[in-house]
């Protein structure tokens, strides 16, 4: 089982501190539970004890958790989301040089994390994996080619991490973590069919797909994990890496809704929808499915000066609109990997 160093690092403050929000009177309490003997739990809290089993991490967390359902019987926030709820609160708390190195913190994160299973992330991996069937790209995962030696990851299906040395520290690394993932034919329909029902997935095997992709597209791992972390932001997947400033992250501008103008896209969205637009229309029809289905999104994408269109002649309308025709169609393509149909 992997043990995370947790000497001289957040983890007994962090321990404490939800026992106590718990309502938990003292340590003792807490560990009875656990089938810890005093000296044993204590040393969690303390920081006399070195390193936690991550079994040991996941029962402290769960027992956390049962007591907060019967502290808050109304609430039936699920365990995944209560672990990933402390996580957060560490976040607002501490900087996130100090966040780096609570790897604890970081397998916390990773293996209780889930995020919406889009169209896009489905079409995306669909491609990468040449594959038609999520169980089939989901298979993927056990042939494991990050990992050159497997015997070193004893326990299946289990985080580890390989702390830094100084030297990768110097060069700028990220401390990759590894996987030796072996899923039966069984667990691999399972987690499929869960996906499809819930419409959720995992982010930890999220993640290990396209980073397993990304992989065998570069030749330094290094720029594989750093590209992977890209890969969840543009998809605004809650990766911890990415949620502890491990690289810098690109920033995208979001369309403000300014009052006065909502107002304004109200009525016209009214005058539309109210509208009689014979069928043969084309092009009200398409301004009018856009703007509706698209509002302020429409509106902020196509928020260029076209002034000019006054000035030319027909057969260069005609131009312009089938460049920019084309041009969406290499963007759905190349971005969202939608066929011209879609």
């Amino acid at each position: 089982m992997p043990k995370y160093k947790i000497e001289n690092t957040l983890f007994p403050s962090f321990l404490t501190d939800l026992r106590k929000r718990e309502r938990f009177s003292s340590g003792e309490m807490l560990g009875k539970i656990l089938c810890m003997v005093k000296s044993t739990y204590n040393g969690y809290e303390t920081g006399s004890t070195k390193t936690i089993p991550t079994d040991t991490l996941e029962r402290m967390m769960t027992a956390l958790w049962e007591k907060n359902k019967k502290n808050n019987p109304s609430s039936g926030i699920p365990l995944d989301e209560y672990v990933c709820r402390q996580v957060r609160r560490m976040k607002k708390t501490y900087a996130n040089e100090i966040l780096q190195k609570q790897y604890w913190l970081m397998y916390l994160h990773l293996n209780h994390a889930a995020v919406n299973f889009s169209d896009l992330m489905r079409r995306e991996l669909e491609d990468m994996y040449a594959a038609d069937t999520l169980t089939e790209i989901l298979s993927s995962l056990n042939l494991n080619p990050t990992l050159k030696q497997l015997y070193k990851y004893e326990d299946k299906n289990e985080i580890y991490f390989n702390p830094l040395t100084k030297r990768d520290e110097e060069k700028g690394y990220l401390p990759i973590f590894r996987i030796r993932f072996e899923l039966s034919d069984n667990e691999l329909d399972a987690i499929s069919q869960n996906i499809q029902k819930e419409g959720k997935i995992d982010v930890l095997k999220l993640f290990m797909l396209v980073f397993n992709f990304e992989y065998r597209r570069h030749t330094n791992e290094q720029d594989a994990f750093v590209e992977s972390c890209l890969k969840m932001h543009s998809w605004e997947v809650p990766f911890v890496y990415n949620l502890f400033g491990f690289i810098e992250l690109p920033k995208y501008s979001t369309p403000t809704a300014y009052e006065e103008s909502a107002g304004i896209i109200e009525q016209i969205r009214n005058v539309l929808i109210n509208a009689e637009i014979p069928e043969q229309d084309f092009t009200m029809n398409i301004f009018r499915e856009n703007l509706l289905e698209g509002n302020l999104h429409f509106l902020d994408t196509i928020a260029i000066d076209f002034t000019f269109i006054k000035e030319i002649q027909p057969a260069l309308e005609n131009e312009l609109h089938n460049q920019l025709e084309e041009t969406v169609k290499n963007f759905k393509k190349t971005n969202l990997h939608m066929d011209s149909e879609e």
